[in-house]
């Protein structure tokens, strides 16, 4: 018999133990009344590829205006550098502000690749959950898969708490 009781870690607890057999029920209705049907799941992977074209487009449009002004802060630097070299400005005053556009230039070009590699990060893990919520219906009635509704309950949420062996 495999018993689930609190670890104790925060403070003394008062709740009782609960039996594997009925955490593992509890956790399939869970599942199952997370679970998501396939029609929803078709509109909200629509809803998906539209705002993956939407969130391109703006990233697109996002390097380019970056790039613009990393070609603006290259002309401001050469023409520091030519006023540098006809003497019309400090030496003080030059390094200052040269140090002051190539780091506005490193920050642009970091953001340029940052929207190269990266694009939408939230997409891929909201793809995944809609796939979980709507296989979640066949994992809870499934058999011995035990480790397949850990996985699934952890995918659908989070922070559960046993209270009055519930």
């Amino acid at each position: 018999y495999i018993y689930y009781r609190c670890t104790k870690k925060l403070k003394p607890c008062t709740q009782k133990y609960i039996q594997e057999p009925v955490l593992e029920q509890q956790l399939r209705k869970i599942i199952s009344d997370a679970a998501l049907p396939q029609t929803l799941a078709e509109q909200w992977n629509k809803w998906l590829d539209r705002d993956e074209i939407i969130e391109k487009q703006t990233a697109d449009q996002n390097i380019i205006e970056s790039e613009n002004q990393t070609k603006i802060l290259d002309q401001k630097l050469n023409t520091l550098l030519d006023g540098y070299l006809e003497g019309t400005i400090e030496a003080d005053i030059y390094k200052t502000k040269k140090n002051e556009l190539f780091e506005n230039k490193v920050k642009l070009q970091d953001q340029i690749v940052k929207l190269q590699t990266q694009g939408s990060s939230w997409l891929g893990p909201m793809r995944e959950f809609i796939n979980m919520a709507v296989t979640g219906d066949k994992t809870a009635r499934a058999k011995n898969n035990a480790d397949e509704l850990c996985s699934v309950g952890k995918n659908i949420g989070s922070d559960y708490f046993l209270t009055n062996r519930q």
